[in-house]
C-alpha cells in the first residue's frame, strides 16, 4: 500500500521528471553533440528527445502492468526471488553510478569556474548533505520542491536568450551538412543528458490516476526538456562559429561571460547558480531512487537510512575521478550502461510479462 505522503499529482510528476532530466549535462551539451554532428547538433538534440519519448512509452507500458508496484517489487514476480533481487541490486548500482557521475561532472565545472581552491571533499560533502536533507523526505515533498525551483529554468532561458544580440544564423547553414549518419550519432551523445525519465520505473505507483495520466505527464515533461535543450544547443551554434565552439567546453557560460549589466556584472555566475540548483534536484532524484531500492531489497524500516547509504556510496567515487581522461572514461561507461537499464531491461521485462501473462491485478491510485 502506497503511503499517502508518497502520492503525487500528474503535474507534480511532470515537474519531477523535468528537474530530474535538466541537470549537469546542459552546460556541455552543445559542445559534446557538436563534436559529432557539427552544425547539425541542434537536429541531433531534437531527434534525441523524440527517441527518448519512445523509451518513456515503453516504460509506461511496463509500469501499467504492475500499477501498484515499483520495479523493485515486481521483478521477483517475473524472475523469482534470487534473479529478481539480483536485478534490483543492479538497478541500485546503476542509480548510484549515475548519482556519482552527476557529482563528478558538477565538481569538474565548479572547480573550473568558481571554487578552484576549495577542498574537493568539502565541496562534495556540502552537496551530499544538502541533498540527503531533501531525499529522505516523502516523494510528495521532493516533488513539491522540484516544482518550486522549476521557475528558475525560466530565468536560465531568459539569460541564454540575452545572447541573441550577437548571433549569426549563417553558422548553421546549410542544414543537414553533417549527413544523416552523424546526426543519428549525435543524438546518441545527446541522449545521456535526457536521463531521469527512468524514475518512472520506481515512482509510477505513486502517481494519482497513473494509468491514465502518467503517459501524458511524462510526454509533456520530455517535450519541455527537448525544447529547452534544442534552444540551448541552437543558440550556442549561432553565437559561436564552428571553429570557436570546438574550443569552449561550456558554451553557455562562455557566451554569457562576455556580457554584463549595471545590476549584474557576471551573468555567467548567476546562470551557474541556477545550474547548481538543477544539478542538486537531479542528484536528489537518483539518491532517492537508490535509497528506495536499498530500502525494498534489504527490508529497511526507515527511508532516511537507505538514502544515507546511497548518498554515502555516491560520495566516494568522485574523489578518485580526478582528471579529464578519467572523467571522460567514467562518463562514457555510465552512458553506455544507461541504455541497458533504460531500454534493454525494461523491454525484456515487458516482453516476459506479455508472453507469460504476468501482471498485477491491483489498480493504480
Amino acid at each position: 500500500m502506497i503511503n499517502k505522503n508518497d502520492t503525487i499529482t500528474p503535474l507534480q510528476s511532470s515537474l519531477l521528471i523535468v528537474q530530474s532530466q535538466v541537470g549537469v549535462g546542459i552546460l556541455s551539451l552543445p559542445y559534446s553533440v557538436h563534436a559529432i554532428a557539427k552544425q547539425d547538433a541542434w537536429l541531433s538534440t531534437f531527434l534525441a528527445g523524440f527517441i527518448v519519448n519512445g523509451f518513456i512509452w515503453l516504460i509506461i507500458l511496463l509500469a501499467k502492468r504492475f500499477p501498484s508496484q515499483s520495479l523493485f517489487q515486481y521483478t521477483p514476480q517475473l524472475f523469482g526471488k534470487w534473479v529478481g533481487n539480483s536485478l534490483s541490486l543492479m538497478y541500485i548500482i546503476y542509480f548510484i553510478l549515475v548519482g556519482s557521475l552527476i557529482l563528478t561532472l558538477y565538481l569538474n565545472v565548479i572547480y573550473k569556474w568558481v571554487f578552484d581552491e576549495t577542498p574537493i571533499w568539502a565541496t562534495l560533502l556540502l552537496m551530499v548533505l544538502i541533498s540527503i536533507y531533501l531525499a529522505k523526505e516523502p516523494l510528495r515533498v521532493i516533488a513539491r520542491f522540484h516544482g518550486f525551483v522549476t521557475v528558475l529554468i525560466l530565468g536560465l532561458i531568459g539569460m541564454v536568450a540575452y545572447s541573441y544580440i550577437t548571433i549569426d544564423i549563417r553558422y548553421i547553414l546549410p542544414v543537414g551538412q553533417s549527413g544523416i549518419l552523424n546526426i543519428f550519432k549525435g543524438s546518441k551523445e545527446a541522449a545521456i543528458s535526457f536521463l531521469g525519465y527512468e524514475l518512472l520505473l520506481v515512482v509510477f505507483p505513486c502517481i494519482l490516476n497513473g494509468r491514465k495520466s502518467a503517459l501524458k505527464a511524462a510526454t509533456y515533461a520530455n517535450l519541455f526538456v527537448t525544447l529547452l535543450y534544442g534552444f540551448v544547443v541552437f543558440t550556442s551554434l549561432i553565437v559561436f562559429s564552428p571553429i570557436e565552439i570546438e574550443l569552449v567546453p561550456e558554451p553557455i557560460l562562455y557566451m554569457l561571460k562576455a556580457f554584463s549589466s549595471r545590476v549584474v556584472d557576471r551573468i555567467d555566475l548567476l546562470l551557474l547558480s541556477i545550474w547548481m540548483v538543477c544539478v542538486t534536484t537531479s542528484y536528489v532524484t537518483y539518491i532517492y531512487l537508490g535509497g528506495k531500492g536499498i530500502q525494498t531489497l534489504f527490508s529497511l524500516k526507515k527511508q532516511s537510512t537507505a538514502v544515507i547509504i546511497a548518498a554515502f556510496l555516491t560520495y566516494w567515487i568522485p574523489l578518485f575521478l580526478q582528471g579529464e581522461v578519467k572523467i571522460a572514461a567514467f562518463s562514457k561507461y555510465v552512458s553506455n550502461i544507461s541504455y541497458i537499464f533504460t531500454i534493454g531491461i525494461p523491454v525484456l521485462l515487458l516482453l516476459i510479462s506479455l508472453v507469460f501473462h504476468r501482471k498485477s491485478k491491483e489498480q493504480s491510485l
